[in-house]
């Protein structure tokens, strides 16, 4: 029965973590560093993070004795090595943590998966030259603490809780990158400006010095500028909104956007015209004047329509001939004007949702093609 027992103790003390046994002196650790498996040098930041949290978390334990980092960096000088890409087993490694006088060496890798994270926590024991590895994949601050908890189990035998509640913002999105700068022109003086829906400021008299947006965290942000009747249209329903423009801003860029607001009765006027043209004979034009337009266009429903204008006309002396034709969606229409003795001639003949107009003075033609769905004024009611 003695010896049954005897077993079991023995048994048990086997189990123990090896540097458990003399933990009391204290555990000699050199932390080396994190190799970035990506080798993007956009995200060695992670690396920073990685190594500062578990070097906290590590602190945390009184047993654990952190290799300075002076010496650590003096040594490797003087063997000619580098702290990334270590090799758990290789000669040179062990020799490093003998020359530290280390019990440990810790050191890992990582690689950027998108949304998270994959670390690699490598411990190797410079006596035993045992290797152990640990591995999590998250985002999270508690994806690198969870990791530092089996460290210190390891190391030390005890255990500790690093993971809580407010570590879980994501490692991802802490990369220390300097502010840009967004140089905003606008010609209108007085618009509200808006950035991500917050309002900053106005736009200034001059139209020739930006508002300047300093500060700007990297990424992608929304500009915004509003002012009663100025804007943009959102084609083809005619919606009047604000202006605004999307950017991207990199670490330390600065920007310039120039605000393209229109008055919204200037911007209806345009898409009012479908077609518009105008032509004066001369004492040496030809007589003769014929000219054909074609022209497609959605109106606010999304429904395409296409629409033909001809016009030949025929001015000498005092006498002055027009025929017109307007073919709307298949359908044709005709007209035959004339002229004497300088007389003016005025159309306007509504066909569906245009108007088709024509005119004549003094050897001067004016013709045009507008629209009926839309008027003056029309973004007061929105």
């Amino acid at each position: 029965m003695k010896r049954i027992l005897l077993s079991l103790i023995l048994a048990q003390f086997l189990l123990l973590p090896l540097t458990a046994q003399t933990v009391s002196d204290g555990v000699e650790t050199a932390f080396l560093d994190f190799e970035n498996i990506n080798m993007d040098p956009a995200l060695d930041y992670l690396g920073g993070i990685i190594k500062g949290i578990l070097l906290y978390d590590m602190s945390q334990n009184d047993y654990i004795r952190l290799v300075n980092r002076s010496k650590l960096e003096k040594v490797v000088d003087e063997q000619n090595l580098r702290l990334s890409g270590i090799s758990a087993n290789s000669e040179n490694t062990l020799q490093l943590g003998r020359t530290l006088g280390a019990d440990w060496l810790v050191y890992g890798e990582y690689i950027y998966l998108g949304r998270d994270v994959l670390i690699t926590v490598s411990l190797t024991n410079v006596e035993t030259t045992r290797t152990f590895a640990y591995s999590d994949r998250g985002s999270s601050e508690n994806t690198i603490h969870s990791l530092a908890e089996k460290v210190v189990m390891k190391l030390t035998g005890m255990e500790m809780t690093f993971q809580n509640d407010n570590s879980i913002r994501s490692i991802i999105s802490m990369r220390d990158e300097s502010p840009g700068e967004l140089q905003l022109y606008s010609w209108v003086a007085g618009a509200e400006i808006y950035l991500d829906d917050e309002f900053i400021g106005y736009t200034g008299e001059n139209n020739k010095v930006p508002f300047i947006i300093e500060k700007l965290e990297p990424g992608i942000h929304i500009v915004r500028t509003h002012y009663w009747t100025f804007g943009e249209v959102d084609l083809p329903e005619v919606i009047f909104r604000d202006w605004d423009e999307e950017f991207e801003i990199n670490p330390g860029e600065k920007i310039v956007i120039r605000a393209n607001q229109r008055q919204f009765n200037s911007i209806i006027y345009d898409l009012q015209q479908l077609i518009r043209e105008d032509y004066r004979y001369k004492s040496d034009s030809d007589p003769l004047y014929e000219k054909q337009h074609k022209v497609s266009w959605l109106d606010r429903e999304s429904k395409e329509h296409e629409i033909e204008y001809t016009v030949k006309s025929h001015y000498e002396k005092n006498l002055y001939k027009c025929d017109l034709r307007v073919i709307y969606d298949g359908d044709e229409f005709n007209w035959s004007l004339e002229s004497i003795d300088e007389e003016s001639i005025d159309l306007k003949e509504i066909i569906k949702d245009v108007e088709v107009r024509f005119s004549y003075s003094r050897g001067r033609i004016d013709y045009a093609i507008w629209r009926q769905d839309l008027e003056q004024g029309m973004w007061q009611d929105q």
